[in-house]
């Protein structure tokens, strides 16, 4: 027997992983979010002026940090910020919090006294992201475990913009699966539905709102709901939508909110968890749902290799940002939907805010 299980056990680790890391790049990301009491009126000469505050008293406010995915990892202990107010530097004290859905951290901080128009913060991470290869042939093969983890349990609930609770959108995937999901694998499973939400959907208008003067307020979102009832909608939505499907089906999902450092715009795909019984690991898989919906309004054959689907190309180039597009927590914005929360205490006055940000090569030490 201790013949047989060592035999076992060195084919396993001999095996080849199913995701494996090639190039990778450094990317900065330095993003700041501006916030300013919505109440002004224009002066003569188009001068705006606020005619209302913003009485901020021990108020938290939070951005998200991912430390990892299958093509990126970063040191949320080795985040830099800077917080103003009224174009003030202050020290501020940040923390980063984790154990929220989803593995997501919240970096934090606390404003403890502030009577002003508008304040900003910045957040600037140093993100590795690694362009991968995956082997769909083993991947293909791995059957639906008995339960899935307990980490990739928040893959599977509802969330903001993801009802995979709806009973509609339930109804719908057991059409598409005859209510058989699990007489195939995971992976074909995911790439049927997958396969289905193309012929679904429709993209219909812009990724973002812009404010007055067309800086870049929020991601416009309506989520999976909106989708299942309209077929039309942005590509938020639609990855909303394809994760809100694979949920329902049973299969540990998520939207990726991410960077693209050629076109310095965010961009979303989706990703799903599929587990190795005999490595006992498990591993997420990306899905490039727009632009396989964007080559084709029909799927391709399900037994071929699909390009977009456990293939994106060039992922060193598309920095993860969030899994969640407002933050998992009891917070709320001065706008769309933006990555960024606070909970305005004592009370929460009339806001709006804009993003702006930088992407570029990480200096090298040394050079």
């Amino acid at each position: 027997m201790p013949v047989v299980t060592t035999a076992l056990l060195c084919c396993v680790l001999s095996a080849p992983p199913i995701v494996e890391k090639k190039s990778s790049k450094d990317w900065t990301v330095d993003l700041e979010v501006h916030v300013r009491a919505a109440r002004r009126e224009v002066l003569p000469g188009d001068r705006e002026v606020c005619t209302e505050v913003l009485n901020l008293e021990n108020t938290p406010v939070v951005f998200p940090v991912i430390p990892e995915g299958p093509s990126h990892e970063t040191d949320p202990e080795k985040i830099t910020s800077e917080i103003r107010l009224s174009d003030k530097l202050v020290n501020v004290k940040t923390n980063v919090v984790g154990g929220y859905p989803l593995h997501t951290s919240l970096f934090t901080w606390n404003i403890k006294k502030f009577n002003g128009y508008e304040f900003s913060f910045s957040i600037k991470q140093n993100i590795t992201c690694y362009d991968i290869n995956i082997r769909r042939d083993i991947a293909a093969e791995l059957p639906w475990p008995d339960k899935w983890p307990t980490s990739v349990a928040d893959a599977l609930k509802p969330q903001l913009f993801i009802e995979s609770d709806d009973k509609g959108i339930h109804k719908l995937v057991d059409r598409w699966t005859n209510k058989n999901v699990r007489s195939v694998p995971p992976y074909i499973a995911a790439k049927a539905i997958t396969g289905q939400v193309i012929q679904y959907v429709q993209k219909s208008g812009k990724n973002w709102k812009n404010d007055e003067r067309g800086r870049f307020a929020g991601f416009d979102v309506q989520g999976a709901k909106y989708m299942l009832h309209n077929h039309k909608g942005t590509e938020n939505d639609i990855v909303c939508f394809h994760v809100a499907c694979l949920r329902a089906a049973g299969i540990p999902a998520r939207p990726v909110i991410a960077m693209d450092a050629r076109k310095k715009e965010f961009t979303v795909w989706s990703e799903f968890y599929l587990y190795d019984k005999e490595r006992d690991e498990g591993v997420w898989i990306p899905i490039d749902i727009i632009g396989l919906r964007r080559r084709s309004s029909r799927a391709g054959d399900i037994d071929r290799p699909w390009k977009g689907f456990a293939q994106m190309d060039d992922l060193d180039f598309y920095i993860p940002l969030a899994y969640h597009f407002h933050p998992p927590t009891a917070v709320i914005n001065a706008g769309p939907p933006a990555l960024w929360g606070w909970d305005p205490r004592p009370e929460a006055r009339p806001a709006e805010q804009y993003l702006t940000w930088q992407v570029y090569r990480t200096a090298k030490r040394g050079r």
